[in-house]
């Protein structure tokens, strides 16, 4: 059996041990940001069309002014365009992925 299989085979055994669904919830947060993810680099900013690295920076100049404790009750809830592409998939991943460098503690995509 190669490595794919016994992957797919260990993670079949223990979402079959699962006796109760998974469920998630989000603390509160004392501030929220919404970003919507259009792909190709590009977001919807406090109803702007930027680029996604415009967006981050603005961000993280309002979250450094911030302590520790208040970047981790901080959410950004993130919107994927209608029809999410590779595109929009891979901008989503990034920005997750800047807000965890910026300490965020929340982010949601929905």
């Amino acid at each position: 059996m190669n490595g794919r299989a016994q992957l797919l085979v260990a993670l079949l055994s223990l979402a079959a041990c699962a006796s109760e669904p998974l469920t998630m919830s989000l603390d509160s947060a004392d501030s929220t940001y919404a970003v919507e993810v259009l792909g190709e680099g590009f977001v919807r900013w406090e109803s702007r069309r930027v680029p996604r690295e415009t967006m981050v920076l603005e961000l993280r100049q309002r979250v450094r002014e911030l302590d520790a404790e208040a970047r981790k009750s901080t959410r950004v809830e993130i919107v994927l365009a209608a029809e999410p592409g590779d595109s929009v998939l891979a901008d989503n991943g990034w920005i997750i992925d800047q807000c965890g460098i910026m300490g965020i503690g929340q982010c949601k995509v929905r």
